[in-house]
Formats: structure tokens, C-alpha cells, sequence
């Protein structure tokens, strides 16, 4: 998973989002991500939009800031509970009364990239090209020496994390529906 500010690019979201400015990478490194189907689809139609994530602020014409992924994350799941008219309320002990909006546990946006690392690495793909998908700086002679990009590779791991995305999301669906026993063409069986 590419850092905040990695994944914020400008105008290119068909199969590669370039980062805008490398000076904007932690390590200073331009950073070239794979945008699997999932990908595309979760960021939808790009023409005419000058940023993929523009700044909710109308007046503002730039993108969201490198913290605003956190922020929005830490607000939802411990959004403010208001009375009817709008002033927070607090439980016994003066703290004020939360709810999560995303019913879900705890995490941050860091915790995303060490899951996705995580898993690539349990999915068989080598450090480096972990490395190269997280947007971490080479170390040792191999900054020096190893100049590939590995953007194959990257494909390739994006894709297979991709695929175990899905299998997750789809298991989770289908747990929660009842199947019904398909009937049309089976033969009653005899008595």
C-alpha cells in the first residue's frame, strides 16, 4: 500500500497513478503504482476531475492533505454524540459519548500498508518487491546498484492482493446470505 501522500495523484487513473512530485515521497523517490480492476473501481470516473481526491473545501482547488486519510479514520470511530439540539454529550465520568460510525475495530491508515505488506509476504513475494510496492528507500549498495523498478513485479503483487481482497469481501458476503437450493432442472428424486 503506497504511503498517503504516494497514493494522491493527479489525472491518471487508468492502470498506473504516478505520483505528482517526488519531493512529496518520504524517501524523495517518484513512486509508479499498479491500479488493479478493484482499484479503478473503487476511484470511478477520473475525466474532468483535476485531483483523484480533491479537497472537500470549494473554494480550495488542490487535493486533500497527507493527513486527511487519518483524520477522517480517527473522527468515524469516535464520532461526537449530540442531543437533539446539537450539543455533545458526555457519560458519567464528564468523557464525551462516541459512537464508531464505521463499526469496526480501532486501526489506522498505517496499519492498511503493514496488512498489505503483511500478506504479500505470506503470498510468496519477495522483500524487495514489497519494498518497491510500500515506496521504501533501497538500502546499501543495493540504493546504489539495483535501479530497477520492478514495475512487473509490483503488477503482479497488486494483483494477487487484489485477488485476496476479494476472496475476503466476497466470503463475508456470501456468509452473511442464506443460499437458496436451486431446484430448476434437478430430478425428484424417486418414492
Amino acid at each position: 500500500m503506497p504511503r498517503k501522500l504516494t497514493l494522491f495523484s493527479h489525472r491518471e487513473a487508468t492502470t498506473i497513478l504516478t505520483q505528482g512530485a517526488s519531493e512529496r515521497a518520504k524517501n524523495g523517490k517518484a513512486h509508479r503504482v499498479y491500479l488493479t480492476n478493484l482499484a479503478v473501481s473503487l476511484i470511478g470516473d477520473t475525466k474532468g476531475k483535476d485531483f483523484l481526491f480533491p479537497c472537500p473545501h470549494k473554494k480550495k482547488v488542490k487535493q486533500i492533505e497527507a493527513h486527511a486519510v487519518g483524520v477522517a479514520v480517527r473522527r468515524n470511530l469516535a464520532w461526537p454524540v449530540t442531543d437533539k439540539t446539537g450539543k455533545p454529550l458526555f457519560d458519567a465520568d464528564g468523557n464525551p459519548v462516541t459512537e464508531n460510525k464505521l463499526d469496526i475495530e480501532q486501526f489506522t491508515p498505517h496499519d492498511l500498508r503493514r496488512t498489505a505488506a503483511t500478506f504479500l509476504a505470506k503470498m510468496g513475494n519477495m522483500d524487495e518487491v514489497i519494498d518497491v510496492v510500500l515506496n521504501l528507500a533501497k538500502q546499501g549498495v543495493i540504493k546504489v546498484y539495483n535501479q530497477y523498478r520492478y514495475d512487473t513485479e509490483k503488477q503482479k503483487a497488486l494483483e494477487a492482493w487484489e485477488r485476496k481482497l476479494n476472496s475476503i469481501i466476497f466470503s463475508k458476503v456470501a456468509a452473511n446470505h442464506t443460499p437458496t437450493p436451486a431446484t430448476k432442472g434437478k430430478k425428484k428424486p424417486a418414492g
